[in-house]
């Protein structure tokens, strides 16, 4: 007999089973898909569980996680992952705000820059109209 809760969802071996089986088929599938919900995930947590373990000063860190992260996350900590922690969380908007233009951050130049066009052309067009009067 198959073993199940009332509810529907698998208990144990079952659900591990289940579990597997929906990978194999990500895996073959959509491979870049795994890599980047799985393989990367799976780095990205296990990184996250060295760091709380170093930043505690603890030897035993508590990590939650799904079912199906646990193998993954098992293996990435036994592997040497230094220095990925700064590419999996690299995104193009951190990338842009750590440069600088003319000294200012570029995301704040830009909208710098943005105020200012929009600024100059308000006072154009009430100076075209007239209202402001003058020469």
């Amino acid at each position: 007999p198959r073993r199940g809760r009332p509810d529907g969802a698998l208990d144990g071996a079952d659900g591990e089973d289940a579990l597997g089986r929906m990978a194999a088929v990500l895996v073959r599938e959509f491979p870049a898909l795994y890599g980047a919900l799985v393989t990367e995930r799976d780095t990205f947590l296990s990184l996250t569980c060295k760091s709380s373990r170093a930043v505690s000063g603890k030897f035993c860190v508590v990590c939650v996680m799904g079912l199906g992260h646990v193998a993954g996350v098992s293996r990435c900590l036994a592997e040497d992952h230094s220095g990925e922690f700064k590419q999996l969380t690299r995104t193009p908007r951190r990338e842009r705000a750590k440069l600088k233009v003319l000294g200012v951050p570029a995301p704040l130049f830009d909208r710098l820059l943005a105020d200012s066009a929009i600024a100059l052309g308000l006072f154009a067009a009430v100076k075209l109209s007239g209202v402001l009067g003058g020469p």
